[in-house]
């Protein structure tokens, strides 16, 4: 569900109202962080001995914080390098204005680029992570 926002986000209008895409988007971009941390809890829980389940616990926390934060780095590089390599060339005396055109190339790029770590995210999550067996059980009603 997470990797239909950015994917949402790169095809969207920008004549467009707020309505038709983003808000949609915006929706479903809290999703991902949310439901990940509730499964890695339950499978900590009943998986792992009551001595590492805080130690398990942290490193999942760890990871996510480690990995959002390189995400969000690349992005907001990738949408700077865009925009300036497609800004027209600022005088010496005016400052650096991009035009609203590359700026939005800018966006575009990286609504790209988080669309595709979304897929690979999901892709090694599929390999890796199917032999849990947690996805199989069936829910106990005692």
């Amino acid at each position: 569900m997470s990797s239909i926002a950015p994917f949402i986000m790169a095809i969207f209008n920008p004549e467009s109202s707020y309505w038709q895409y983003e808000c949609f988007a915006v929706s479903l971009g809290s999703i991902a962080p949310s439901v990940i941390i509730l499964i890695t809890t339950m499978f900590i829980v009943e998986e792992l001995p009551n001595e590492t389940q805080g130690l398990a616990a942290g490193v999942i926390c760890t990871v996510a914080m480690v990995g959002s934060s390189i995400g969000m780095s690349l992005a907001g590089f990738i949408s700077h390098d865009v925009t300036t390599s497609q800004s027209p060339p600022a005088r010496e005396s005016a400052p650096f204005m991009a035009s609203p055109r590359a700026i939005m190339s800018g966006y575009r790029t990286t609504f790209w680029f988080l669309f595709a770590m979304n897929l690979v995210g999901l892709g090694i999550t599929s390999c890796c992570l199917r032999k849990i067996g947690y996805l199989r059980r069936t829910v106990s009603t005692t």
